[in-house]
């Protein structure tokens, strides 16, 4: 550092001490050491110097062809944080924003790097100390990105991104009015030569607040390669029932009406919360975007209602490969006006299929919940009937004697749950007039009541319907060995068979 430049650093010292108080310091007149266009001494050289938090906006010009101009502005936020002690304090946390863009995601740690990573820089070295315009044009400078910090309290900083150097890991800069050029670190430079995609989120969504009001009433999923639509609604009963907390709050009403498994079907149910992208294609889209990537006649449309009013569409169009050879869909949130890339991982609204998520469960009643629960099998009737809520208080009667032990029925009961959905039947097949079994049972105090019949289906299979309509197929063996457990029920030395 020369002699003029400490000389200045002191007198800037002596300001702040005396009341200053300049937030950025910009250095941009040393010595004229050299008057020749030379590369100089490998020499460090502040530049300027401010805090990351007072820039209050980032303006970075591009070259004509070169990508588009941008400029970032500053946002302030109030935000809860948990302390150490359990409570909560606010802390004010700084953002950037892309002007224009205020209405998508952004990509906040991207965004937070135009500002954080060169709030303060200092050069590798001194390339040319007098630069002739030959000395711009050859590192980069006839067509530079221009660069403006504006800062709180103090004047802007402004500065020009010339070429990468032969240097590992170096770019060319020069200051506003300054005729050195100098060599920086890339990483301080490098967000500046990104486009504005690069600082659009890929985050469309938040998470579902499964403890706030709003519910998911129903989700609808279209997609041209089904032979039909996934249909999922929200199940106020089941909600409410769910002994265990085991059970999925949707159940499926198409292709066929049948319990989901909780954990496989909230893709499809909650898919359009937490929905995050892979790539940026394109903000704002046209009518012709939309139709050019296959979005206005889209190979899958997802529409889900909620309970505040909402209805949200999402689209997924063409398919495209990335560099690594990832296969993408063009997809579209209609609350977000935007087109991103999105992978298998992202959604599974271009995979699944209705067997993918539904449950095996057929019987799900509570067994104390029941109010008359019926077997037909062999020409013979096996009929229960019960009050309570528990094993403690469930009065039970059996073809309309009371009975203490309760204990038989449950097991019995307990086979009964067994049934397993192996298969969906999407196409009704046909059926032979008389069932192997059937069973009828109705909840108490005016609860569901529903039928399930098994059907002989041919070599291992048996069909199973529900209400009339067959659904789903499962082993024959379950329900041979349903009958034989039924033939000795009223035989309290036989123990029933819990495995086919």
């Amino acid at each position: 550092m020369t002699k003029r430049i400490k000389g200045l650093l002191a007198s800037v010292a002596v300001l702040a001490v005396l009341g200053g108080g300049l937030t950025a310091l910009l250095l941009t007149n040393p010595d004229k050491q050299d008057e020749s266009s030379t590369e100089t001494e490998d020499l460090t050289t502040e530049l300027w110097h401010a805090h990351a938090d007072d820039i209050s906006r980032i303006e970075v010009s591009k070259p004509e062809g070169s990508g588009d101009s941008f400029a970032a502005n500053r946002k302030i936020t109030q935000t809860e944080v948990e302390d150490s002690e359990g409570g909560t304090t606010t802390e004010e946390v700084t953002d950037y924003v892309i002007e224009g863009y205020e209405a998508l995601p952004m990509a906040i740690y991207q965004t937070r790097l135009l500002a954080s990573r060169a709030p303060e820089l200092s050069s590798v070295s001194t390339v040319v100390e007098h630069a002739t315009e030959a000395d711009k044009y050859a590192h980069g400078f006839e067509n530079a990105i221009k660069v403006k910090y504006v800062v709180d309290n103090a004047d802007p900083i402004i500065f020009y991104v010339g070429n990468i150097s032969t240097k590992q890991g170096c770019s060319y800069l020069m200051l506003e009015n300054d005729d050195r050029i100098f060599m920086v670190d890339s990483s301080a430079v490098e967000m500046f030569r990104k486009d504005i995609e690069d600082f659009i989120g890929t985050a469309l969504t938040d998470e579902f607040d499964s403890t706030g009001d709003v519910q998911i009433e129903s989700v609808r999923l279209h997609r041209t390669n089904l032979p039909y639509d996934i249909y999922c609604e929200y199940d106020k009963y089941t909600a409410e029932h769910d002994q265990g907390g085991g059970s999925a709050v949707h159940v499926m009403k198409e292709p066929i009406p049948c319990l989901l498994s909780p954990d496989k079907s909230s893709k499809v149910t909650h898919g359009l919360y937490n929905l995050n992208a892979t790539d940026v294609v394109q903000t704002f889209p046209s009518e012709n975007d939309m139709e050019y990537y296959g979005l206005k006649e889209p190979f899958a449309t997802v529409t889900m209602k909620t309970s505040d009013g909402k209805t949200t569409v999402f689209r997924l169009g063409n398919t495209y490969e990335t560099a690594d050879n990832t296969k993408l869909y063009y997809g579209y949130l209609d609350s977000v006006d935007c087109i991103y890339g999105f992978s298998v991982d992202n959604t599974a609204y271009a995979t699944v299929k209705a067997e993918d998520i539904t449950s095996k469960v057929i019987v799900d009643s509570y067994v104390w919940d029941i109010g008359k629960l019926t077997y037909e099998a062999d020409g013979k009737k096996w009929e229960f009937s019960g009050k309570g809520s528990s094993s403690d208080d469930y009065l039970l009667s059996y073809n309309g004697n009371s009975v203490e032990d309760k204990e038989r029925y449950r097991l019995l009961y307990t086979y009964l749950l067994k049934a397993s959905a192996e298969d969906l039947i999407l196409e009704e097949p046909e059926i032979s007039s008389t069932p192997m079994a059937s069973v009828s049972i109705e909840e108490q105090n005016d609860g569901r009541k529903y039928k399930v019949d098994f059907y002989d289906a041919g070599g291992i299979k048996a069909y199973i319907a529900v209400d009339g309509r067959v659904l789903f197929s499962c082993r024959k063996a379950y329900v041979t060995t349903l009958i034989e457990n039924l033939n000795m029920f009223d035989d309290e030395s036989k123990e029933f068979i819990m495995s086919w």
